[in-house]
């Protein structure tokens, strides 16, 4: 591997970084900005998706780091995202239909993404191989 060459962990954290700091920024901007009431119209659902663009960007330098890791990590990574993203959809279901029938308090679809992350945490306590 020559000197110019980057690992992919190495670019997963640099890009996994940027984006999350994108993330805090526009969201800390979102929330001064709005709880103040200075943004309105067109500017305020633009100021409102931003942190949701920056999230996206992360989701995407996962998809390029699961494209350029090895083989094993490649396999291994891939399960316990599977795993956490259907017990995701799995839990955001049954709430939303705990919200729809019996009044449970609403809960923000951006909470699935936490959730999803939480989950593949604790699935990489279990699912240690990639077969």
């Amino acid at each position: 591997m020559s000197a110019t060459e980057i690992l992919p962990d190495a670019r997963y954290r640099r890009g996994t970084f940027i984006a999350m700091a994108g993330y805090v920024v526009t969201l800390m901007a979102a929330v001064f900005l709005t709880d103040r009431q200075m943004v309105s119209g067109p500017l305020l659902y633009l100021l409102a998706a931003l942190p949701g663009v920056a999230i996206i960007g992360q989701l995407w330098v996962t998809l390029r780091y699961l494209r350029d890791a090895d083989e094993f990590v490649r396999a291994l990574l891939a399960k316990r995202l599977i795993v956490a993203c259907l017990a995701t959809f799995g839990i955001m279901t049954v709430w939303g239909f705990l919200e729809t029938f019996a009044g449970v308090p609403h809960l923000a679809a951006w909470w699935g993404y936490c959730l999803m992350w939480f989950l593949l945490g604790v699935s990489s306590l279990f699912i240690r191989d990639s077969k």
